[in-house]
């Protein structure tokens, strides 16, 4: 750390939307509640929701998630720690600003005249599929916003400029996508060209799955060998998802895969595609970052992006990947054609993707960052090469 008596971590009070889910938001928040530990910070979650409770909170739920967040900041306050609040989703921010706002009132002496920081966290349809009285909202309360991309970042600039932490990775989830085994390179094409596509299942259509599907179906009837496995959390409130009544001998749908069977599939993938949908209104969706992207990239899987939205943030066009023009079905089976017909070319894309994510998205530069933005340190940051990109 760059001077000499390092400064006392905080304490923070953490408001989540979900626990155990296993989506986006959970896995962002594990990366940066682990950078936090990292540095000596003592963490308080309050969640307001179980898994799979139902899309719809109860006002019951609300009430005892704000009751048990209030019980939380007294604790803090009893103490005096030095506390901020971080909002892991904007819907949380009313309840954000009153535990702030307690904490504020009830300054003792030793800690008069500290701020108590309140950060609420944005990620993609949240901000585009936002109502104008939330805009509103957002735009006269007293928070700071965050967000993961430099394209959800200007989604959300009628709010007010957004500090920018784009989402890391666990340690354990780095090193083990670190540790599969580099790829063959290869210089002809040999067997089945092997796509797999990560997402929550109930998601199938804003993902892109109808499209992803359709362009695979039109290249194996052009006579390509292609196989497509659909692999994400499975929501038990769904009796039956719209993958499960499709029957192509070609398509593989694995449900809520563990982090192990993960590996394994990245693993055995040749190609990595996330076709997200980016859309406004009330059926809004599309993606903010795409962590997924950076996941395939470690594990040395070339990557194809969503044509719009925050994914291109976790890419590099042309060096790690490729991106569509368009979100139309010829667009994405052209990339698809390219990538079965230049297994050499696709091979080089997914070794300096390796290269990039190893170095961008190592746990040191992610503390580093996450040390930037939320305490204000300067942390001796990594320096990250880029004779991988040449």
């Amino acid at each position: 750390m760059v001077g000499d008596e390092a400064p006392k971590a905080p304490d923070l009070l953490v408001l989540l939307p979900s626990g155990g889910a296993g989506g986006g938001i959970e896995a962002y928040v594990a990366g940066v509640v682990e950078a936090a530990l990292s540095m000596g910070c003592s963490i308080h979650t309050v969640t307001l929701a179980t898994p799979y409770g139902g899309r719809a909170v109860r006002w019951r739920q609300q009430l005892h998630f704000a009751t048990q967040a209030l019980r939380v900041a007294f604790r803090l306050q009893r103490v005096e720690a030095d506390t901020q609040v971080l909002c892991f989703h904007p819907g949380l921010a009313p309840v954000g600003m009153m535990v702030a706002a307690f904490l504020r009132g009830r300054t003792t002496k030793a800690v008069a005249g500290r701020a108590v920081p309140l950060r609420v966290f944005f990620y993609g349809a949240d901000i585009w599929g936002a109502s104008l009285v939330k805009r509103v909202f957002w735009r006269v309360a007293r928070f700071e916003p965050v967000t993961i991309s430099g394209f959800s970042g200007g989604a959300l600039a009628r709010a007010g400029n957004a500090l920018m932490l784009a989402p890391g990775l666990t340690a354990h989830r780095y090193q083990t996508l670190l540790a599969l085994p580099a790829r063959p390179q290869l210089e002809s094409p040999t067997g089945a060209l092997r796509v797999l596509s990560v997402f929550r299942l109930a998601d199938y259509r804003a993902k892109g799955g109808p499209t992803l599907l359709q362009a695979v179906e039109h290249l194996r009837a052009d006579g390509h060998d292609i196989t497509l496995t659909i692999a994400g959390v499975a929501d038990p409130a769904l009796e039956v998802s719209e993958l499960h009544r499709l029957a192509y001998p070609w398509l593989t749908v694995i449900e809520s895969p563990s982090h192990d069977e993960l590996l394994r599939l990245y693993a055995a993938a040749d190609l990595f595609v996330l076709a997200t949908r980016l859309r406004t209104g009330a059926t809004a969706c599309g993606e903010g970052f795409g962590i997924v992207l950076i996941e395939a990239a470690l594990a040395g899987v070339p990557v194809i992006t969503p044509a719009f939205g925050g994914g291109h943030a976790a890419f590099v066009e042309g060096v790690t990947g490729l991106a569509p023009v368009d979100e139309s079905t010829e667009a994405l089976e052209g990339l698809l054609e390219w990538a079965a017909a230049h297994p050499r070319e696709r091979s080089h894309l997914g070794l300096r993707g390796r290269q990039w994510a190893r170095e961008a998205f190592s746990p040191d530069a992610y503390r580093t960052r996450v040390a930037q933005v939320l305490f204000g340190w300067e942390l001796d940051a990594p320096v990250i090469s880029h004779l991988m990109l040449s």
